[in-house]
């Protein structure tokens, strides 16, 4: 019982060191290439790589990028992740085999949310007003039918 009171807080500050929305894009590193060796993600999101061929590759920005990464070397079954906290294209590669490893990484801003549009609704369909007519009694009335002259009953 005295474990599960020292276990307990321990997984909630592990459960909560993890955001809900993180989302982690993978890509496999294996046949001296990445695959996909392009993709697009959203600002915050995380790319991982995880190297499955036996020989040594890192995933690194290349020289000209304004997000600098370098994984340093990955083993076989290693992997590495960078979360991309800026929008832009930023361009990769294998440090270890530049000329054939490389690929770019996408990373787009949100979008702005649309206006609302029930208001502009609510605008343009108000319901328009009853007509008032001034009337020789106190206050108005509203215009309705006139049925001064009812149709005559007949009776049998």
């Amino acid at each position: 019982m005295k474990f599960l009171r020292l276990l307990a807080p321990a997984c909630f500050l592990a459960c909560a060191a993890i955001p809900a929305h993180a989302v982690v894009h993978t890509v496999s590193i294996a046949d001296f290439s990445f695959t996909p060796a392009n993709d697009t993600i959203m600002i915050h999101e995380t790319v991982r790589w995880t190297n499955h061929g036996f020989a040594l590759h890192t995933s690194s920005s290349q020289p000209t990028s304004t997000e600098v990464w370098d994984s340093g070397n990955i083993g076989h079954n290693g992997f590495f992740q960078n979360t991309f906290d800026n929008p832009g294209t930023f361009a990769y590669q294998c440090n270890n085999h530049p000329g054939s490893m490389h690929g770019t990484i996408v990373v787009l801003a949100p979008t702005p949310a649309k206006p609302n549009t029930w208001s502009k609704l609510k605008r343009t369909y108000r319901a328009k007003p009853a007509r008032v007519r001034a009337s020789s009694h106190r206050g108005a009335c509203i215009s309705a039918p006139s049925h001064q002259n009812p149709a005559p009953v007949t009776r049998i």
